[in-house]
């Protein structure tokens, strides 16, 4: 069994598990956390490894992904095409779409998606121009590019993605370091032995360093340059003093993805790619084991099994868990402990109770008003920060160039210069914009959460503290409690609105405001840059222009929409928590009634009935962490055998 079927195999099981327990929670009739444990189901069944891809053009970068793929699916060049990102999906048909910032998706052609993609150079001399005007009309409305194919790697729901190069000066770099490698569960960033860690790429690489450097893998391309093992070492070091001292284990790979491409070309009878270098022509064909490909795959299918596969199933089991203790907690234990109580006068209590809830419920469309309120005063004033923020790095890029411009440097050069400190300044912009988010979030829902217990509570839970038989009745609750005692605490207000939102910030607060800004008009830079005729200082100011300077308003714009959209969120969440609390205290309230009126052998049926449910539950519990636990047990063990492996040289 392979790593990724033994993880598929274990989320299979844990699926059903949800699914039962999703079952047996709704026959409960406690149809918020059947809501709950079905949402958990439907997150871990999308679960999906994503791997990016990321490094300049001329890397050879297509090579390297279609030498993935086992077939040459995506073109390979040497001149920069489109700056979109291409999603490659396991699919029995080949499909091709693409996808806009509406929400909206086109399906193409084969023939059409090469045309987003292709990389003839007479469509980048001025040839075919109705087509690449008709693209760079569209281009301001697609985000990527999805391709479904049959290719093994893709099988076991791993999804490819091929970022733009790193080359140009624009903000798809911002989205691949601010959006796209925190959320994948690997990052490739591939470098060329010839030229290991250019400028523009040690630029790059800190803006990624802090993207959790620990899935990063540098993998070296054109290993069949390297003569000998003297040159294997250099590389390497190279590779090793651009990397902080921290990095304990840096995953380090050589690679030749052309001689792996041409192995599986001859496998399928097809003409085999030739190489541009006439030394290289001569030279004799590694085989699928000398070029590195096998072995750097088996890394990251060990990398993908015990990092972010754990994460991936310890996620869904611990909200499941929560969510069955929350049952017996706080459905199945109160309503054991009703049919021990004596409590006098509870109609009218109940009655008290109603009135209470009523009060809430006229209130609350004030009071959440008054909250969306507070979250409008503080979204505006998050977004003026923001601006004068953008501002200031637009600033700071005209001041490096026009100190680069005086100098006389290389455009080149000033790009890298612009880059290495704007980066850190749109590094530092981006945590402080998530922190300012998340702090508003917290005072505005702490301050609700105070008043809504004070004005809820636990009514009915009290109004049990009536009961004749209260000494048996805190022992038991006191010896359950201990058990879920986290649980209950996090069952409170805050928590349950923050853990809604929490899904809602999947893919982040990072990236608002920085990743949208640069796809219009970022189509064919070669293209682009052919039919300008200004000089390349002239050139070089309208990038900046249009990088910095103009985007200011945009990408503001593009924080108060989606503000504006977690402050709706904030709202339903919010609506939705109170309202659940008035159901169950009402629900409560009757049971209490019901319970008070039964017969000696109806309570005992009852008891009976409930004490099956409580082993039910337990067992899902049990269940769950039972399977985790055995895949735990494996990744351990196969971590045990990948630390065995040397890095390949």
């Amino acid at each position: 069994m392979s790593h990724l079927q033994k993880f598929e195999e274990t989320k299979t099981k844990t699926y059903q598990s949800l699914q039962q327990a999703e079952k047996f929670v709704k026959e409960l009739g406690i149809e918020q956390i059947a809501q709950d444990l079905h949402l958990t189901r439907m997150t871990l069944k999308r679960e999906q490894f994503e791997i990016i891809v990321v490094g300049e053009f001329s890397n050879g970068k297509s090579t390297f992904l279609n030498a993935l793929l086992q077939e040459e699916l995506l073109p390979s060049s040497n001149v920069p095409t489109t700056a979109l990102i291409n999603k490659i999906y396991y699919r029995t048909q080949p499909t091709f779409e693409v996808h806009y910032d509406n929400k909206k998706s086109e399906r193409l052609s084969k023939s059409e998606f090469l045309n987003y993609v292709a990389d003839d150079k007479h469509k980048a001399e001025g040839k075919n121009l109705q087509l690449l005007q008709k693209v760079r009309n569209q281009f301001g409305k697609a985000t990527h590019l999805e391709i479904g194919y049959p290719t093994p790697i893709c099988e076991n729901n791993i999804v490819l993605i091929d970022s733009p190069g790193t080359n140009d000066m624009d903000e798809k770099r911002v989205q691949i370091t601010n959006e796209y490698i925190p959320k994948s569960d690997a990052a490739i960033f591939l470098l060329n032995a010839s030229q290991v860690f250019t400028a523009r790429e040690k630029s790059f690489l800190l803006r990624i360093l802090d993207a959790d450097i620990k899935k990063i893998f540098f993998v070296i391309n054109f290993k069949d340059r390297i003569r000998t093992k003297e040159e294997f070492e250099e590389i390497q070091q190279v590779v090793l003093d651009n990397l902080p001292i921290t990095v304990e284990r840096p995953k380090i790979h050589f690679v030749s993805s052309l001689h792996a491409l041409n192995h599986y070309k001859r496998l399928k009878g097809i003409e085999e790619v030739k190489s541009g270098r006439r030394a290289l022509r001569k030279q004799q064909q590694l085989t699928i084991e000398e070029s590195g490909m096998l072995e750097f795959e088996q890394h990251l299918m060990n990398f993908l099994l015990t990092e972010s596969g754990t994460e991936k199933l310890r996620k869904p089991v611990e909200r499941a868990i929560r969510l069955l203790e929350i049952v017996i907690q706080e459905h199945l234990v109160f309503e054991r402990n009703s049919l021990n109580h004596n409590i006098e006068n509870i109609e009218l209590r109940v009655a008290d109770i109603e009135m209470q809830l009523k009060k809430v419920e006229n209130e609350l469309n004030q009071k959440t008003k008054k909250m969306t309120q507070k979250m409008s005063l503080q979204s505006e004033s998050i977004s003026r920060w923001y601006a004068d923020q953008l501002s200031h790095i637009a600033k700071v890029a005209e001041a490096t160039m026009n100190q680069g411009i005086l100098r006389q440097e290389d455009p080149e050069v000033i790009k890298t210069n612009i880059d290495l400190e704007t980066g850190k300044l749109e590094k530092q912009l981006t945590e402080q914009l998530s922190i300012k988010v998340q702090n508003a979030i917290h005072s505005i829902i702490s301050d609700e959460e105070r008043k809504l217990n004070h004005q809820l509570g636990n009514l009915t839970q009290n109004m049990m503290s009536l009961s004749s038989n209260k000494e048996q009745w805190e022992e038991r609750i006191v010896r359950k409690e201990i058990q879920v005692k986290k649980t209950v605490e996090n069952a409170s207000a805050g928590a349950v609105v923050l853990g809604g939102l929490s899904l809602f910030f999947t893919g982040g607060v990072a990236g608002w405001g920085l990743v949208s800004a640069g796809l219009a008009g970022a189509a064919y830079t070669y293209v682009t840059q052919k039919e300008d005729n200004q000089s390349m200082y002239g050139r070089l100011k309208t990038q900046v222009k249009n990088r910095y300077n103009s985007n200011v308003s945009k990408q503001t714009k593009e924080l108060e929409k989606s503000l504006k959209e977690l402050n709706n969120h904030l709202k339903e969440e919010y609506q939705k928590l109170v309202q659940g609390k008035i159901a169950q205290e009402r629900n409560r309230s009757q049971m209490l009634i019901n319970n008070q009126n039964l017969a000696a052998d109806e309570v005992q049926q009852k008891l009976a009935s409930l004490d099956h449910k409580r082993n039910s539950c337990e067992m899902l519990i049990n269940k769950l962490e039972h399977d985790f636990n055995q895949y735990c047990h494996y990744v351990k063990t196969e971590e045990k055998l990948y630390e065995r492996l040397s890095i390949p040289q």
